[in-house]
């Protein structure tokens, strides 16, 4: 894509692209997960860093961001800049406390990296992001958008040919629309009035949503209803309305009620008779996940667990006869997929049939 352009968001170009990613997190990311793992791998040399460490970020922070990243002249400098510019304070090479005031502690054998880089990433990204509001139509990305969407709508223009419609989705998306209006606050001498209706002055609100030469009645009858409503919404959430970028928070599923979701048991796992394992033979169990919705962020999904009667007239399983009792639920966490709800079914089998002393054969 072709959007390197003037008027162009970089924070939301970035974002445009297949892989989604932006150097200003990633590169930030890499160098304190690279910290973190040197040190916890050479823990011989603790004290000669924390020496240098104290040194250096009493020097550092009373300097200006220029002035600082000016004095950068290895990797524990860089990590106190770093740290600095994100408004973490580095106590020490292993103590720091974020924004919000929560301290973090890395200690050797004790600490996961995973849970604190996903928090400097979330802080990491949210600032860009903050960043990004004070771009043309920015206001409303205080916190990242959801590009799904644009991404979807952008495949179906281009498998269909329409390359002009793919390029112009791609310059509503990244902010990068210049009407009347925003060339004269640019300081470009040129007429403000819509080139189409010449009805009004050239605004996005008035490009998108009140213009009455847009291409047909079918447009017109199609925003009819929304219209009215992008009076007010043009102003609170811009980057919604005129460029189509909803936060990405309205589309993660709903959390669930505990760290199980929603389960519901029928009936008895192990029969009294000892029918179903008691006897050494196999348990049946029948075990399926299933999800509605063809979007990521709209899918939910359940799974269950039924476990069967047989007959005994075989010795490893026989003809199932009844059904002795199961469990079914929802999925818990943000990722919903049927994959992940039938390896949820499994281990919730494995859950239950384990305190009865049972072990799967395999079969």
């Amino acid at each position: 894509m072709n959007l390197a352009g003037s008027g162009r968001c970089c924070t939301t170009v970035l974002r445009m692209a297949k892989d989604g990613q932006d150097p200003g997190v990633t590169l930030r990311c890499g160098l304190i997960a690279e910290w973190l793992r040197l040190w916890l791998t050479s823990p011989q040399h603790h004290v000669q860093w924390s020496k240098a460490w104290y040194v250096l970020r009493r020097g550092l922070s009373r300097l200006s961001v220029k002035q600082r990243w000016r004095q950068v002249a290895g990797t524990i400098s860089a990590v106190i800049c770093t740290l600095l510019d994100l408004e973490w304070l580095p106590h020490s090479p292993h103590r720091w406390t974020d924004p919000e005031g929560c301290r973090w502690c890395i200690k050797v054998g004790s600490t996961d990296l995973g849970i604190i880089m996903h928090h400097f990433r979330v802080y990491e990204e949210a600032r860009l992001w903050k960043q990004a509001q004070r771009h043309h139509l920015g206001t409303g990305l205080d916190e990242p958008p959801d590009f799904s969407m644009y991404r979807r709508h952008r495949r179906t223009l281009v498998a269909k040919g329409q390359f002009a419609e793919a390029a112009c989705s791609d310059t509503i998306v990244a902010g990068a629309s210049w009407t009347g209006l925003r060339r004269r606050d640019a300081g470009d001498i040129c007429g403000i009035a819509c080139p189409r209706c010449g009805c009004a002055d050239e605004s996005g609100q008035h490009r998108v949503w009140q213009c009455t030469d847009v291409g047909g009645d079918a447009l017109l009858s199609d925003r009819g209803e929304l219209a009215a409503q992008s009076v007010q919404g043009c102003i609170s959430h811009p980057s919604l309305w005129l460029r189509g970028l909803p936060p990405q928070s309205w589309f993660g599923p709903p959390d669930a009620p505990d760290d199980v979701g929603q389960v519901v048991t029928v009936g008895s796992w192990v029969h009294e008779s000892g029918r179903t394992g008691d006897d050494g033979r196999a348990l049946t169990l029948f075990l399926d996940g299933s999800g509605l919705g063809d979007s990521y962020f709209a899918r939910r999904c359940g799974w269950a667990c039924a476990c069967m009667l047989y007959d005994g007239s075989n010795d490893v399983v026989g003809d199932v006869v009844g059904f002795d009792g199961g469990e079914c639920g929802t999925l818990p966490g943000p990722l919903q997929s049927v994959f992940r709800a039938e390896l949820y079914a499994v281990l919730r089998a494995l859950m239950h049939v384990g305190d009865k002393g049972h072990r799967p054969s395999g079969q």
